[in-house]
């Protein structure tokens, strides 16, 4: 997604004891990162020191992580034990052979006393050619507008005019739900016999296509 300035770069591998110990996950997870992850390795990290962005709203420092996996399966649990053992927001590339997938998620602290952080929906800009062409970091006064910046390309939809971030990822949240609603009437419509059942089921699927397009309007 972004090319990192060299100076930030750390090229330190993360040892998965280091996640269980912190985020203490169930056995499943564990079972995850012990068939799923190849290696770990914390690739950069923007902050004042390397980048010269003051700390604001509790964003002192923003990590970019590197995951390499012995299959394309991927559980976002893996992230969510890590994100709960790191306390910065992390931005991952996941990579599998030649294919790389960029996720994100909106990660903000509870309140700088509590050491805890809020970790929301994770984002994807999908497998991609591990080759793609980066794009610069946006420019930034502080580290906090740096990072809101830094999320939107993940998020999957534009941002309308003066919403501000949560706004954006509570609508793409929103369009999340209803594209699984959708999934679901679709399959049911698809086995109902009844065309009484089947004429309401239409009806909710128009309706929500017709929520979708309001909430996709720019």
């Amino acid at each position: 997604m972004f090319e990192y300035p060299s100076q930030a770069a750390v090229d330190r591998i993360v040892p998965k004891n280091i996640i269980y110990k912190n985020a203490k996950p169930s056995t499943i997870v564990k079972n995850h990162f012990i068939s799923q992850v190849k290696e770990i390795v914390w690739k950069y990290k923007l902050s004042k020191d390397t980048i010269n962005l003051s700390p604001k709203e509790g964003i002192t420092e923003i990590q970019v992580f590197e995951i390499s996996l012995k299959t394309q399966e991927f559980s976002h649990d893996v992230l969510r034990a890590i994100d709960k053992a790191i306390p910065y927001p992390i931005f991952y590339r996941v990579q599998y052979q030649k294919s790389i997938n960029r996720i994100t998620s909106p990660k903000h602290p509870v309140s700088s006393d509590t050491g805890k952080w809020v970790i929301g929906d994770y984002f994807q800009t999908g497998w991609q050619d591990a080759a793609t062409q980066e794009r610069p970091l946006p420019v930034a006064l502080e580290l906090k507008s740096l990072y809101d910046q830094m999320i939107i390309p993940y998020i999957g939809c534009s941002p309308r005019v003066r919403e501000t971030l949560n706004d954006l990822i509570q609508r793409a949240q929103n369009i999340r739900k209803i594209q699984r609603e959708l999934l679901l009437l679709e399959a049911k419509i698809a086995k109902e016999i009844q065309f009484k059942r089947k004429i309401e089921l239409n009806t909710k699927i128009r309706n929500l296509k017709s929520e979708l397009v309001i909430l996709n309007a720019e």
